[in-house]
């Protein structure tokens, strides 16, 4: 049975992020304050304190860097660098626990997802402990989730656009679909406010997976 209490929260969450979306400006310099709304609005309100959110690139051992990333969820403990003067943050590979892409409308800038989402996968991930509490699956990737404050209109054609995308997750806000793929092996469909709990559902999983491998960050130098 579904928690109407729960609901009710959703509700007006997503209610509220809509609003958020429809009073800004339809220009791409709105980009960065919706990041900032659904940071304020949502992620930040709701996930444990220890976990950190902010912007920046990405980098491995390998010497590969991804590129500007909208959103990046820190597992604790772990460094990033500040830009100096700046917000954009550095973060290592092994830090992530999800990148997330926001865009104003995903049917129309998904290439933009897909070419992140190419350059987030093809981080190399170095661990140097042999203890994993979890899911080894989040040992190997970081999860890239698209989130999109408007996109496709059925949940078939969204669910359609993970097949092959390196995109493992998938949320519109309006009207309120979420799927993932199997990395994140959900049981059920998300819909309308609901979405929103699929989608912090699965960011959960993510940032709970890994809590004692150490990372070969020695490999950097």
């Amino acid at each position: 049975m579904q928690n109407s209490h729960l609901h009710s929260r959703l509700s007006s969450i997503q209610k509220q992020l809509i609003a958020h979306h429809e009073g800004g400006s339809p220009s791409s310099t709105s980009k960065g304050r919706e990041r900032e709304d659904f940071i304020n609005s949502y992620l930040e309100k709701i996930m444990p304190p220890v976990f950190r959110f902010g912007s920046g690139e990405a980098i491995d051992a390998n010497n590969k860097v991804t590129g500007q990333l909208d959103l990046v969820v820190e597992y604790p403990l772990f460094p990033s660098l500040p830009q100096p003067g700046g917000k954009p943050r550095l973060y290592v590979a092994e830090s992530i626990a999800a990148v997330i892409e926001v865009k104003s409308d995903l049917s129309n800038q998904w290439e933009e997802v897909l070419s992140t989402a190419k350059a987030v996968k093809d981080l190399y991930r170095g661990w140097g402990g042999n203890i994993l509490i979890g899911d080894e699956r989040f040992a190997k990737t970081i999860p890239v989730f698209a989130v999109g404050y408007k996109g496709w209109a059925k949940e078939e054609t969204v669910r359609s656009k993970l097949i092959g995308s390196g995109v493992d997750a998938i949320l519109v806000i309006d009207p309120g679909f979420f799927v993932a793929n199997e990395l994140f092996s959900l049981k059920k469909s998300f819909q309308g406010p609901w979405a929103l709990w699929g989608f912090f559902t699965c960011l959960y999983l993510a940032s709970d997976s890994i809590k004692v491998l150490q990372a070969d960050l020695e490999n950097y130098a």
